[in-house]
């Protein structure tokens, strides 16, 4: 019954300005949503997103850091009773990824995150397992511009299909891209 009145009253775009606002104070950085935030709940917890834009680093200009046309997630419910995410796909459409590194060999990216943040586990508890059955970018660009080095390279119309991504196993993985240097 929950999950049916979760699914009926709760809109994620009443919600769309407060995420923006939080990411914004907890990151210095610029996020905004263009599209409408769609959520499905059962059999998978599924947030699709798109258009969406990520502000580059302070000093690094004002072109985005990330952007995307859309984005899909899928993580199944029951599961997480019992520590396991199994993610379905993952899909990202014209993702373009712009990292710099400027004069005086500071990057754009090294404020995104630290080792603090990943989760610790407790003497003896168990770890959470995670898989995603595929992931998906299609049409996505990569540019690396390293302004101290005086150097550019670019990758161009790159698409990555994943078979099952699980820890320890295998992945099948099919790419293409165009390079330019």
């Amino acid at each position: 019954i929950a999950i049916g009145l979760i699914a009926v009253f709760f809109d994620p775009n009443d919600y769309k300005d407060d995420l923006q606002q939080l990411v914004k104070q907890q990151t210095g950085r610029d996020l905004t949503l263009q599209g409408d935030l769609k959520l499905s709940i059962y059999p998978w917890i599924a947030r699709e997103f798109g258009p969406a834009a990520r502000g580059n680093a302070p000093g690094f200009g004002t072109e985005p850091m990330l952007t995307l046309e859309r984005a899909r997630l899928g993580v199944k419910l029951m599961p997480l009773l019992k520590k396991r995410v199994e993610i379905g796909s993952v899909e990202l459409v014209k993702p373009v990824v712009r990292l710099s590194v400027d004069a005086q060999g500071r990057d754009n990216w090294s404020d995104l995150g630290s080792e603090d943040e990943a989760p610790a586990t407790e003497g003896g508890s168990k770890q959470m397992s995670t898989s995603v059955a595929r992931l998906s970018i299609v049409d996505g660009n990569v540019v690396y511009d390293d302004r101290q080095e005086d150097s550019r390279i670019a990758v161009n119309t790159l698409s990555i299909e994943t078979g099952e991504v699980r820890e320890g196993q295998p992945i099948d993985f099919v790419t293409g891209f165009e390079l330019v240097m």
